[in-house]
């Protein structure tokens, strides 16, 4: 069964009104619990909190919320699959774009792909206290900043970059997908026929409405003014 930490939960709610959904619905997280089991991502997640070997486990992290971004994506969009040349870095800003979940949460998925990016690309990075921390956009701040906003304040864990890291990464995965079943019952509603015949009529009552007006403006008797000019005039001008 998966654990949602007291810390995790209090990271997965974001600002009402900046996204479809702001926080994940309590009494839904033991049915989140079952299908993260069964689609063998708890697995994944806590090898990747076993492994010592830090590479590892940041490459295992990024598969991991990839994996995640892939199933609410997914679920939101019928025909969409994972194509070869949609890179990670696509699909964070394509599910970012469509303002799903807050915004954090794909932010913290970002940083999971930027992590995995100095593994990948620099082969003298074998831990993490390897990357260096001077660079133009570092990522290591990166993380710091993220850390600070969630209102991590001790400077301990901020210079910890296991620590931070493995923070992040949860918020990555785990909290990424204790939304996927509100995710998954948007789809249901907005498919719904019933949902196509209320918006149908409602755009018709807002179409008659808006006639209507026009037709009581063209109808609409002229200002007093007006009438007065109008009646002083004559074919030859006026008189």
């Amino acid at each position: 069964m998966l654990k949602i930490s007291k810390d995790l939960e209090e990271h997965l709610q974001g600002t009402l009104g900046e996204s479809v959904f702001h926080q994940p619905v309590r009494d839904l997280m033991a049915a989140i619990a079952d299908q993260f089991e069964t689609d063998g991502m708890l697995s994944t997640v806590n090898r990747m909190a076993s492994y010592g070997d830090e590479r590892s486990k940041v490459l295992l992290a990024a598969l991991a919320s990839e994996a995640v971004v892939d199933k609410i994506l997914g679920a939101f969009m019928p025909l969409y699959q994972p194509l070869r040349r949609t890179n990670i870095y696509l699909k964070i800003q394509m599910l970012e774009a469509l303002a799903l979940v807050p915004k954090h949460l794909t932010d913290a998925a970002d940083l999971i792909r930027d992590v995995r990016n100095q593994f990948a690309h620099k082969l003298t990075v074998e831990k993490l206290s390897d990357i260096d921390n001077s660079s133009r956009g570092n990522v290591v701040v990166k993380m710091q900043q993220y850390c600070v906003r969630l209102g991590i304040k001790s400077k301990a864990r901020l210079h910890d970059r296991t620590f931070i890291f493995e923070t992040i990464a949860e918020i990555a995965t785990t909290g990424l997908w204790t939304y996927l079943p509100l995710v998954r019952d948007l789809n249901s509603a907005v498919r719904d026929q019933s949902l196509e015949k209320q918006l149908r009529l409602q755009a018709e009552r807002r179409l008659s409405e808006q006639a209507e007006a026009i037709l009581a403006h063209v109808q609409a008797p002229a200002p007093l003014a007006n009438r007065d000019a109008l009646e002083g005039e004559g074919p030859g001008g006026t008189l």
